[in-house]
């Protein structure tokens, strides 16, 4: 059967999804929003300078116009999408009457996922708004879009997940792993293997180029660390290596697992003090994951926690933990990717993987 084209307005209406999520209020500004849509901007701001032409969504805020926002029913149309949108900054900034900053481009549909592209003028340029060195990977929020304005230079500080986003991406991840008949001891690899993946670089989505573009990925960023003897990094790479015969049903969603986890800005993330991998796993395996058919009982964080502080640990401790069972179970190396992304931060951590018997 050909594939099926998707109207735009499915882009849209994740958009306004997303903006919502990340504290936009996507009502028409009469209505104390502050989301316009296509048909709406020449009526609210009449002297925009747009003509005949409008972008799918401009975000204003105290009656002046922040964002520009340009949607596509395609991902391989977002360069597209970003350079529409930069077009219609341009003309709203040569006008005169208002200046926009901030462009946003996005495309896809539900299938295969969505991307999002920002840019930011600086003043002579249009160059990717950045929070930590990397690129934004979401709709930025209310807080980003602040930050971005005041530093005016294409920075700004990354928002924070709430645990909330963490517990919707864990069944959202989940949902597509039990669709693709992933075996629920293997769906960790997967998460580790693809987050490791997105840390190192782009993963290549050409059918049938998926899987071994993780894995090359994966390999690449465990043998640039230095946390780890050449025997352990062999181990790491192994263990998280997917193959043809276990995710070949995977690859063809790959594109919607690395839009919901690029949601959470992982990169930008991962240079924050926040344990992002951590809450991660955790909602993963508390609200995404059959526990009582693996034997899971899960020890909730406040206690964890406490008993950590109760110890005293710090950063240059080695922790092990003999009491893991099937939770770690064909997959030891999650304590050593923490290790192996946060800059010495983290502890590094040593699993056991105990029989249920124990």
């Amino acid at each position: 059967m050909a594939k099926s084209k998707r109207a735009e307005s499915r882009c849209r209406y994740l958009i306004r999804q997303v903006a919502a999520q990340k504290g936009w209020d996507t009502r028409h500004p009469q209505k104390g929003g502050q989301f316009l849509e296509e048909q709406e901007i020449e009526d609210y701001f009449k002297d925009s300078g747009l003509g005949n032409t409008k972008p799918d969504f401009l975000v204003c805020k105290d009656f002046q116009p922040l964002l520009v926002v340009e949607a596509k029913n395609d991902i391989s149309k977002i360069d597209n999408a970003i350079s529409e949108a930069i077009d219609y900054a341009n003309a709203i900034n040569a006008h005169g009457s208002y200046h926009v900053n901030i462009a946003i481009g996005v495309a896809g549909e539900e299938d295969n996922g969505y991307i999002f592209t920002t840019r930011f003028f600086d003043g002579n340029d249009w160059i990717d708004l950045t929070a930590r060195g990397f690129v934004l990977t979401s709709f930025p929020s209310v807080a980003e879009v602040e930050n971005a304005l005041l530093t005016n230079n294409g920075t700004t500080e990354i928002s924070i997940p709430k645990v909330s986003d963490y517990i919707i991406t864990a069944i959202d991840l989940s949902s597509i792993l039990r669709s693709a008949k992933i075996e629920p001891s293997l769906r960790p690899k997967v998460l580790g293997a693809v987050i490791t993946a997105l840390y190192q670089g782009e993963i290549d989505l050409t059918k049938g180029e998926e899987l071994d573009s993780i894995n090359s990925l994966v390999e690449e960023a465990i043998n640039q660390t230095d946390h780890f003897e050449d025997e352990k990094k062999r181990q790491l790479i192994e263990t998280l290596r997917m193959s043809e015969a276990d995710y070949s049903r995977l690859a063809p969603k790959m594109g919607k697992i690395i839009y919901i986890l690029k949601m959470l800005n992982i990169k930008s993330i991962l240079q924050t003090d926040t344990d992002f991998l951590g809450l991660l796993y955790e909602a993963f395996i508390r609200y995404g994951y059959d526990n009582n058919s693996l034997g899971i009982v899960f020890t909730p964080r406040h206690i964890t926690k406490f008993c950590a502080e109760l110890v005293d640990v710090t950063a240059r401790d080695k922790v092990i933990d003999k009491a893991v069972t099937g939770l770690i179970q064909g997959i030891p190396q999650i304590g050593a990717i923490s290790g192996l992304f946060a800059n010495g931060r983290p502890m590094r951590s040593y699993f056991f993987a105990l029989s249920p018997v124990c």
